[in-house]
């Protein structure tokens, strides 16, 4: 692992892949003289208990998240009404995969992530098996993630890792974080307000659900390279299917602005012209008078 931010903490949580000695490097600038602090701890899972909790704490209110690095696995505990805040520094564009595994039977765990506000919620998993995923495009710094109990219990572990997937990362066949989404009921929820998504077309289509402000005019804007496969835009109603927009052009993106009567539910698709397949970045924000 490694830690390289312009903050005044550098964090590593490496999990060890084996027994045996591990060496950290310390290293500053060329013309920098530095005095600093280190503090190296191991913990195992089975090690947590409540109502010590975890070495990340305290990072129970959004905030004072506790900074976890990108593709680091946290081993964790929840103890009662306790929750648990987390801060992942992530490329703006790029798409921070969340997962949070538990064993269910001990206490239904939850997954929300939140703008930096700490206020807004952007998007959830609240399920009722042994994981929770949020997969959200990263359009602002300081997005945090909040772990808790769905009902109070007593005590349960937890592993937490965020990955991340990048534009240039993705291509066909093996498609994209946000899968399955290739039909209207699987459609992946985009927040109204602002929000991005990352995909590709591998002759399919990809559905995102929307909710717009009533009053209020959603723009959304498609944008790739047409030399590399011809890519649509179309808006749909939620529940039907009904046409709303279609933007089918020729360039290197489609674009369409709905004026929402209603907050009813609609729904973008993204396919390709003559089955095409393309990258693509989809993102929309609500403008109000």
């Amino acid at each position: 692992g490694s830690s390289a931010t312009a903050q005044q903490i550098e964090a590593i949580n490496a999990p060890a892949s084996k027994s045996g000695a591990y060496a950290v490097r310390l290293r500053a600038g060329s013309r920098d003289t530095v005095s600093y602090a280190l503090a190296l701890t191991s913990t195992c899972a089975e090690d947590l208990t409540c109502p010590a909790d975890d070495r990340l704490e305290d990072n129970d209110a959004a905030t004072s998240p506790a900074t976890l690095n990108e593709g680091v696995a946290h081993d964790g505990i929840l103890c009662g009404v306790d929750e648990d805040w987390f801060f992942v520094p992530s490329t703006l564009g790029c798409v921070a995969d969340a997962r949070v595994e538990f064993i269910h039977g001990s206490g239904d765990i939850d997954l929300e992530l939140y703008r930096p506000d700490g206020v807004t919620r952007l998007d959830s998993s609240a399920g009722t098996s042994d994981s929770e995923r949020v997969t959200k495009v990263v359009t602002e710094g300081g997005m945090r993630y909040r772990v808790f109990f769905f009902t109070s219990v007593e005590a349960n572990r937890y592993r937490l890792i965020v990955d991340q997937v990048c534009a240039g990362q993705i291509a066909c066949p093996s498609d994209d974080p946000f899968e399955p989404n290739d039909a209207r009921p699987q459609a992946r929820r985009l927040f109204a307000g602002l929000d991005e998504a990352i995909g590709t077309i591998c002759a399919n289509d990809d559905f995102f659900d929307v909710l717009p402000q009533a009053g209020c005019t959603l723009h959304a804007s498609l944008d790739f390279t047409t030399i590399d496969g011809d890519l649509d835009l179309q808006l749909v109603k939620s529940a039907d299917g009904a046409q709303l927009a279609i933007s089918q052009g020729t360039d290197d993106d489609e674009q369409i602005d709905f004026a929402a009567a209603d907050g009813a539910a609609v729904a973008l698709r993204v396919f390709g012209f003559g089955n095409a397949s393309n990258t693509y970045r989809l993102r929309i924000e609500t403008t109000c008078p």
